[in-house]
């Protein structure tokens, strides 16, 4: 089964996830913001959201958000609604539906300036860990609270008006359709923490194979390497995402339980699902890659050769998949042995 890969579960609908597109020139900003970090889709939503509020005239509204957001987008913004099929109505219906939504979030999306700079000396220290780096472009954009990022060929997209939500934001407003938003915003005590590194974390699915025929094992290495480097470039002793946490105090348990799903193309309460599960902790396949990922870095001598394997991945491949999670040493038996267990279930 081929198919297009769905990244970073932040909710089921807040999912990153990876489409292979044609690469488009980027929109230059300041002289003093990295050139594949890009910011001024976030400013030009504010204008012409100002806009929209002050105009009494509503059939004016669809042209002011084509006027001052729409024409003037970068190509991320182009890419993003691609991605999550944004349409303009959407937009001047949330506009208008929304107001005090939109004032308690405000400041925080403004936060995407400052950490322009910090995403960019994370992709620098990437680049120092893999030299072999193709380039890629990190968009600020806004949507319509579909994604809080996804990434779209080289570029990575974040949606500001999800991904920078927390529990200081006003959501009496929304209609029940949107109460995963709530429980997203609810659990988040700031709206930036570790977005730098979970960007990061984006930046290297855009230099991973991201056309996968993948069962939960296979999945698991791609997120699990991406969440691994990307806390190396950025300086972490290890991942702080609550997933990782909780499975490194409870490792033998899940990886018990993980081994009689691992070969399965449905993927239940391992990732992007709030399903319950026995664990009471959702997206464990992470920690079970973070994992697999971790030990192959630190059994290598060559520190630089197993970043770079661990890259490029053919996902494609399940027994080069299962070569590399036999050499990680993580399991206590190789991944034949499995199979054949799972065969006789």
């Amino acid at each position: 089964m081929k198919f297009h890969f769905t990244a970073l579960a932040l909710l089921a609908l807040l999912t990153f996830s990876c489409k292979k597109t044609k690469s488009e020139t980027t929109t230059p900003e300041t002289p003093d913001t990295p050139q594949y970090v890009f910011t001024a889709d976030v400013d030009n939503f504010w204008k012409a959201h100002d806009a929209i509020r002050k105009e009494a005239d509503t059939t004016k509204h669809l042209a002011l958000l084509d006027s001052l957001f729409i024409k003037p987008g970068t190509p991320g913004l182009a890419a993003i609604r691609e991605a999550r099929r944004y349409r303009p109505e959407e937009y001047v219906h949330a506009i208008r539906s929304y107001p005090l939504l939109w004032e308690s979030i405000r400041e925080n999306t403004y936060q995407s300036k400052g950490l322009s700079q910090e995403i960019a000396s994370g992709i620098e220290k990437l680049k120092e860990l893999y030299p072999d780096a193709r380039p890629a472009e990190v968009y600020f954009s806004v949507g319509v609270f579909r994604t809080g990022g996804t990434t779209m060929g080289n570029k990575v997209l974040i949606g500001v008006e999800t991904g920078f939500g927390d529990k200081n934001v006003n959501v009496s407003e929304l209609p029940e359709s949107l109460n995963y938003i709530r429980e997203f915003w609810a659990g988040k005590e700031s709206a930036v923490e570790n977005f730098a590194l979970n960007n990061v974390h984006e930046y290297i699915h855009t230099q991973q194979d991201q056309d996968l025929d993948s069962n939960l094992l296979g999945i698991s290495v791609f997120e699990g390497v991406a969440e691994f480097v990307s806390t190396l470039a950025m300086g972490f002793s290890e991942s702080t995402q609550s997933a990782v946490v909780y499975g490194k105090a409870n490792s033998a348990a899940i990886k018990k339980t993980f081994t009689k799903d691992m070969f399965k193309n449905e993927y239940g309460y391992w990732l992007w699902s709030q399903e319950e599960n026995e664990f009471g902790t959702r997206d464990l396949a992470y920690y079970i890659g973070y994992a697999i990922a971790e030990n192959y870095y630190h059994k290598s001598t060559d520190k630089q050769a197993a970043i770079k394997k661990m890259i490029e991945l053919d996902h494609y491949n399940p027994a080069e998949i299962e070569r590399f999670v036999d050499a990680s040493g993580f399991f206590e038996d190789p991944i034949a042995t499995y199979k054949v267990k799972d065969s006789n279930l």
